[in-house]
């Protein structure tokens, strides 16, 4: 068994089926709903608020079409997270990983 910089083995899990499901719908979840505001931009307002204070009333606001970036941003988060899934070596863990 190979192992990474730091003596921990390179471990590939297989996903399970319930993990490639959940990774289908969340990757088609955030590309419906980029779907949905780019086919509802012409709806949007020219001004939305973008933060709230703690009473619940915006105290900044900005161009409606910012809300686009919103599922890019998820798109990324998931391609990214996704990436960084397949390489459990690389991560943190609080105990000892061995193969077992």
């Amino acid at each position: 068994m190979r192992t990474g910089r730091e003596g921990r083995p390179r471990l590939r899990p297989r996903p399970a089926p319930a993990d490639r499901l959940l990774a289908i719908v969340a990757a088609l979840g955030a590309a419906g709903h980029a779907v949905a505001l780019l086919t509802w931009s012409s709806f949007m307002p020219s001004r939305a608020p973008v933060h709230f204070d703690l009473a619940g009333r915006p105290d900044r606001w900005e161009d409606g079409r910012e809300l686009l970036a919103v599922p890019f941003f998820a798109l990324g988060l998931w391609a990214v997270t996704t990436l960084l899934s397949r390489f459990p070596h690389t991560f943190n863990y609080p105990v000892e990983i061995t193969p077992a």
